[in-house]
């Protein structure tokens, strides 16, 4: 991969990560101003429960994306970004354009995919 294009990428990294840690921000603020003691009846608590659930999942994913992130960033300043961690092979351009923390090529993520689905079980 050149340097124009790894520095692209890493760009994109950087904005995403800024994206996700605004909307982090942003959602820890709505679920603290959903309040159970200041809900009038059942179905006003039912939807400020179900309200606070929601913000919180939506968290886990970001997070989870944003340690991706971080670990993408690492792996450009060591020199093994674009590489899959599993088999060794250059990860797609078109791939990493597309999912600039991507740790697997194609084919080694669709392996993953496939044995998380089948331990589901």
């Amino acid at each position: 991969m050149n340097k124009k294009k790894l520095e692209e990428l890493k760009k994109a990294l950087l904005q995403k990560r800024e994206e996700i840690l605004r909307n982090l921000a942003v959602s820890e603020d709505s679920g603290k101003e959903t309040d159970y003691d200041s809900t009038q009846d059942q179905a006003d608590k039912a939807l400020s429960a179900y309200t606070k659930e929601f913000f919180y999942s939506l968290t886990d994913t970001e997070r989870e994306t944003l340690n991706l992130i971080e670990e993408a960033l690492k792996r450009i300043e060591r020199g093994k970004y674009g590489y899959c961690l599993l088999c060794g092979s250059e990860i797609g351009e078109k791939r990493l354009t597309s999912i600039p923390w991507a740790k697997y090529c194609k084919e080694c993520q669709e392996k993953v995919e496939k044995e998380k689905s089948l331990k589901s079980f």
